[in-house]
């Protein structure tokens, strides 16, 4: 995957983090990653297991900031597909179509001719394509009859009448379902909004007591900015206007009809759609549809300065109904309606009339979500909760021993080890209220994280409190935009393509070994500890001890004096430790080495110790319960990768001791990218074996020359069309796309 980030369309380094996460339609995350942002950019990957149970999921991507207003978040639907699930059939119980109806304004006004639509879907938020819609009063007088207009979406006027009740009916699959219209307000202001003009935006404002309103407001507002405001006069029942689009920006525009105490009393979204993208060109050079057939095609009218990816899929694959969503739709219109639209990139390919009628469609009955008129008119800004992310931090608060009273100046340590074993030496001056930061950090996958505070007073006991951290605590999705019914696809929909092939070839060629028995000699303890606690890295030692939960010892030197050879451990609970061969040498070639351990051990050793693989100092040590250790590792001769000249020794705390601690803790640092293999098949021998891939190419980092990317990729055994999508923003934050068919 890659993704983009900008702020309202335009670039801008805000964040430099974004998160991708998977979750399932309960909105439980299955899978959350962290991806460090580079010129609004990141590349990256998501795990999905094996294990994953068929159906419908959710994947989103974010920044932190974007949690404040989480109605913004893309997401994109993806269906998980497994050999089961091509042979079950649609489940057809608990059925039951959703209808929304939806006044223009909000309201129905009695005797005032009113606009309302209507929006019916199935329970899985696809449109219900064909259907009539009935509208009738209480003596069941047709008020309106009709198909909806659009994907299940339409219009029709009438006007309320006193002591009349009305309601909506229509037909699924011969059951008859009816909704009753929402009551008609006695009094009140009607506006209508008429934006099939390609140049004016007509508003119509009417009321059925001009004492009450003898004049309203109407204004225009885009992203929490005013751009347009007018008094009508309602003295004569109803007033008219135009608002000029040439004068307005591209996007969702709310509308709102105010009171003189601007309250309001009708609201309406448009869209102005004058919205500028790129269009790139697209030449095949080469079209091979054979088995491993190499293909080439050219992409052209790029800006250099653009950022690209490009996929090439097998063009028979099945695909999900939710899928027509790309970065142009996203941009101008999906960060911005309510609830799920179905193929939004219909609504920009024209901008004929009806293309722009179903348009309005939306408008009217999706809906705008990002700021409250209300709060635009008082110029109120949503709470911020969470705060733009300038790369990894951690944060927390030194306590005393109580955890009260905090305490006052000094220094946090941190000690950082990731997983290809670099280690961090980082530390935090922390304020007077004890609070403290630890920023700036940059690393990939998981870390260990050793926190440790230097009062300014000799004998202080003190105590770490660590914030938690959003990517390793947050397990749950507190709004998703799409509510997902589980889905079951049917097998004749299936079978007629690849996936239906794939999953026959693994069956007909199965790859199993035959029973292979082996025979081998039981591991020690020592052994079995070691594999379980220490990595690769780790592993070797001269000596390796087990500590029984029952050890009598009072703490670590103890044990170590009484079963290491050649240690020399000084007297007191904070002694100075070292190998007796190394006692008093400073080695001219290793003395560098050393010379940092011992600043790491206050000058009361020269061997390094780690606990749990991350170098701490020997005071550290000196804490540990020897009845919460399992294991220690022990080498006396020098150990170059480690930079321990003078020997090391590694502790490792028993499994959940360090659960409640916080000075201790696992974090995640940034995603690392993996390389998608694009294969190459030049020479006969590169042919050998089956390819079934769905996806043929993946490129994230599409290289521009001269205005022009050029493409190559190879095709696997079955496919006989290629879909080619390239997306991606240029400098000045305009969304390039392109989407193929080739055949």
């Amino acid at each position: 995957m890659k993704t983009y980030v900008t702020v309202d369309n335009e670039p801008n380094e805000l964040s430099h983090i974004v998160y991708v996460d998977l979750s399932d339609s309960k909105g439980n995350i299955i899978e959350k990653t962290r991806w460090q942002l580079k010129q609004m950019h990141a590349k990256g990957d998501i795990y999905l297991s094996k294990y994953l149970a068929p159906g419908s999921y959710i994947l989103r991507a974010y920044t932190l900031f974007m949690l404040n207003t989480p109605e913004v978040i893309d997401e994109k639907i993806i269906t998980i597909i497994s050999d089961s699930t091509t042979r079950n059939k649609p489940d057809s119980s608990g059925f039951q179509p959703h209808l929304y109806i939806l006044p223009e304004g909000g309201t129905m006004v009695l005797n005032l001719t009113c606009r309302v639509a209507y929006k019916i879907t199935l329970p899985n938020q696809l449109p219900l394509q064909e259907t009539t819609v009935r509208v009738t009063d209480n003596d069941n007088t047709e008020i309106f009859k009709g198909k909806p207009m659009h994907d299940g979406m339409g219009f029709f006027s009438f006007t309320p009448q006193t002591g009349k009740s009305y309601k909506l009916s229509f037909d699924v699959n011969g059951v008859n379902y009816t909704r009753n219209l929402p009551p008609a307000e006695k009094e009140g202001v009607i506006m209508e909004i008429n934006n099939t003009h390609p140049n004016k935006i007509f508003v119509s404002v009417q009321t059925n007591n001009n004492t009450s309103y003898p004049s309203v407001i109407v204004m225009a507002q885009m992203n929490g900015v005013t751009v347009y405001a007018q008094n009508y006069n309602l003295s004569e029942g109803s007033s008219g206007g135009a608002i000029d689009k040439s004068k307005l920006p591209s996007g969702i525009v709310t509308i709102t009809c105010f009171n003189s105490s601007m309250q309001p009393l009708s609201e309406r979204v448009i869209y102005n759609n004058k919205y500028l993208s790129r269009d790139p060109s697209f030449t095949m050079k080469s079209l091979n549809t054979g088995v491993k057939a190499k293909n080439e095609f050219a992409v052209g009218n790029l800006p250099d300065s653009a950022s690209l990816s490009i996929a090439v899929t097998d063009a028979d694959e099945p695909e999900t109904p939710y899928s027509n969503h790309n970065i142009i739709t996203y941009l101008i219109m999906g960060s911005e309606v309510k609830g799920y639209v179905h193929n939004p990139a219909y609504y920009f390919r024209k901008k004929d009339s009806a293309t722009a009628a179903h348009l309005d469609l939306v408008m009217l009955t999706n809906g705008w979500r990002r700021f409250k008129t209300e709060d635009v008119v008082r110029g109120k800004m949503p709470n911020i909760k969470y705060y733009p992310e300038t790369g990894i931090s951690i944060t927390g608060k030194v306590k005393d021993q109580f955890r009260k009273k905090l305490n006052t100046g000094g220094v946090v340590n941190a000690i950082i080890k990731t997983e290809d074993s670099t280690t961090i030496y980082t530390d935090a001056v922390f304020a007077e209220d004890g609070k403290f930061i630890i920023s700036g950090l940059d690393f990939k996958k998981k870390a260990k994280v050793f926190l440790k505070e230097i009062p300014e007073h000799k004998g202080l006991t003190t105590a770490l409190e660590v914030d938690p951290v959003y990517i390793d605590t947050f397990k749950q999705v507190y709004h998703i935009k799409h509510q997902l019914y589980k889905l079951k696809v049917d097998s004749s929909a299936v079978v007629r393509n690849p996936m239906a092939a794939k999953f026959e070839y693994k069956k007909t060629n199965p790859n199993e070994l035959a029973e292979i028995i082996i025979t081998g000699r039981a591991k020690s303890k020592e052994q079995q500890l070691t594999d379980e606690y220490a990595t690769e890295q780790f592993k070797s030692s001269e000596y390796t001890y087990v500590l029984d939960s029952n050890t009598s010892y009072n703490n670590i030197w103890q044990f170590l004096q009484a079963n290491v050879p050649g240690i020399s451990i000084g007297t007191g609970l904070d002694p100075n430790v070292n190998f007796s061969r190394n006692t008093g040498i400073r080695d001219a070639s290793t003395g560098a080495d050393n010379t940092f351990v011992e600043d790491v051990n206050g000058g009361k050793s020269s061997i390094a110790f780690f606990l749990n693989e991350i170098l701490v100092p020997i005071e550290t040590i000196s804490d540990l319960p020897p009845k919460d250790v399992a294991l220690i590792k022990v080498n006396r001769n020098p150990s170059i990768g480690l930079n321990a000249m003078h020997g090391s020794i590694f502790v490792y705390t028993k499994k959940g001791y360090d659960k409640n601690s916080s000075n201790n803790r696992m974090i995640t640092g940034y995603g690392a990218a993996k390389e998608f293999f694009n294969p190459v098949y030049e020479t006969p021998d590169s042919k050998t074996g089956s390819d079934y891939r769905s996806t043929l190419y993946w490129n994230p980092e599409l290289k521009i020359v001269n205005k022009e990317a050029k493409i190559h990729f190879y095709n696997n055994d079955i496919s006989k069309r290629f879909r080619v999508i390239l997306c991606g923003l240029d400098s000045d934050g305009y969304p390039i796309y392109l989407e193929r068919i080739i055949e």
